[in-house]
């Protein structure tokens, strides 16, 4: 949240869940436009969650970016398949900028599902 905080971006509201299906419960009750997720998680882990979420038919177009120190080339290449950003743990605001604004921008002129991030 801190990160968040230190960018440019223009945020209203920060939503906070601690297991992938916190996170799922809050997106069926909240508008949100993007989630930064961490895919080391007690409950649902990053990837369950990422599975999931593509699968529901309200919220499969959600852009997300995994937020992670995960260092798995295969496993990093495997979350792209979900259509999302990556960034590394740790990492300077700016990376988060940088991140939203490719994947948004991505998302604009591919629906997810069709290319990777």
């Amino acid at each position: 949240i801190r990160a968040i905080r230190m960018t440019v971006l223009e945020v209203a509201s920060i939503y906070e869940a601690a297991n992938g299906k916190e996170a799922l419960d809050l997106l069926r009750r909240e508008r949100i436009d993007l989630v930064l997720l961490d895919i080391h998680m007690p409950v649902m882990d990053g990837e369950k969650f990422l599975s999931t979420l593509r699968k529901d038919d309200l919220l499969q177009q959600t852009p997300v970016i995994v937020v992670s120190t995960e260092s798995s080339a295969t496993r990093i290449a495997r979350l792209r398949k979900f259509g999302i950003g990556f960034i590394h743990k740790p990492f300077q605001p700016s990376a988060l900028v940088d991140a939203v604004d490719r994947l948004l921008g991505f998302l604009s002129k591919n629906p997810l599902g069709s290319q990777h991030v």
